[in-house]
């Protein structure tokens, strides 16, 4: 299964479950975090590398609260823990908008998860505005 074939607003935690049950392992279009620290700048160059690698490829899914394996394998989905929502939705898009030139679209999805923290999917769809690059 390919989460990058599913319109956005539709992922569930279906789709992200079946990442996990089908072994679907990180790729040049999906990358997997259990979170990221985006007040610190190893957390934002990490964000902001595979966002603008995305952009710069043939785009792809960032999925933050999925646990992977030293070889990608995506293993359990904790969902983003201690997150403040709306706060890092925020932050993302600033620095999306502020740390990347040419600046690049991501769309982001907030996913509910039975495991108590949402995760989410940060989509960027191939850009023709190439290259980009984290300033």
């Amino acid at each position: 299964m390919a989460l990058y074939e599913i319109p956005i607003d539709d992922i569930n935690e279906a789709h992200l479950l079946a990442l996990i049950e089908g072994g679907v392992r990180e790729s040049y279009n999906i990358e997997y975090k259990r979170g990221l620290d985006l007040a610190s700048s190893e957390g934002k160059g990490k964000l902001l590398a595979a966002i603008s690698s995305f952009g710069n490829t043939n785009g792809g899914d960032l999925v933050l609260g999925m646990v992977a394996d030293d070889d990608g394998i995506p293993l359990m989905l904790t969902g983003w823990e201690n997150v403040k929502v709306d706060q890092e939705k925020l932050r993302i898009e600033n620095l999306v908008r502020t740390a990347l030139e040419p600046p690049l679209r991501v769309w982001i999805k907030e996913v509910p998860t039975n495991a108590g923290a949402p995760a989410f999917v940060l989509r960027t769809f191939r850009s023709w505005a190439l290259p980009h690059m984290v300033t």
